[in-house]
């Protein structure tokens, strides 16, 4: 692979049989723009850009473990550095008078483990006795993305504690999401 510096204005020149044109000067205060891929391929791994994620659809729902976190699913980051992101569903179905207390969710370095510093968000307290169709989807996005810098592969969970009494069907699905942004 070969740098490609040209001149705005100029014709593009030919460089280990790549051809670029140049869009714009760079210079201080002035932006470049880059065209993305057309051609319908998943951008290649190690390249900015690229995506991994893990989604658990509503059919694959995994059963809630009141009390201490556990996870939903995760993947597996190579060195660079990432934006993560992510969200949860809980599907709590009941009788009248059972309680939510609270649903936390984040993305954790650490397995079946809350984060603090990574991406965080969380509900309270909600009371099946004032749902009249006695099922409840609360869905938790982890809103604030957060960027990590891997050295080394590492592996990112997303882990979710509730604490509630009385459920009779207590499932969960969600997503975690990586992009490469260098």
């Amino acid at each position: 692979m070969s740098l490609i510096a040209g001149i705005s204005g100029q014709p593009a020149k030919l460089i280990d049989g790549v051809k670029v044109d140049v869009i714009s000067e760079l210079t201080s205060g002035n932006g470049v723009q880059l065209q993305g891929r057309k051609d319908g391929v998943a951008i290649p791994a190690g390249m900015v850009g690229e995506v991994i994620q893990s989604r658990i659809p509503i059919a694959s729902s995994v059963s809630i473990v009141d009390g201490n976190g556990f996870n939903v699913t995760s993947i597996t980051l190579t060195t660079g550095h990432w934006v993560l992101s992510g969200y949860i569903t809980a599907t709590l179905s009941a009788n009248s008078g059972e309680l939510v207390k609270s649903c936390n969710c984040s993305i954790s370095d650490t397995s079946a483990t809350m984060a603090r510093d990574i991406c965080v968000a969380s509900w309270g307290y909600f009371s099946s006795g004032v749902n009249p169709w006695n099922q409840f989807e609360p869905r938790i996005p982890l809103s604030s993305v957060y960027q990590e810098v891997t050295a080394a592969t590492k592996t990112y969970y997303l882990v979710l504690a509730a604490d509630f009494t009385g459920f009779t069907t207590t499932k969960t699905y969600g997503m975690i999401q990586a992009v490469r942004i260098a």
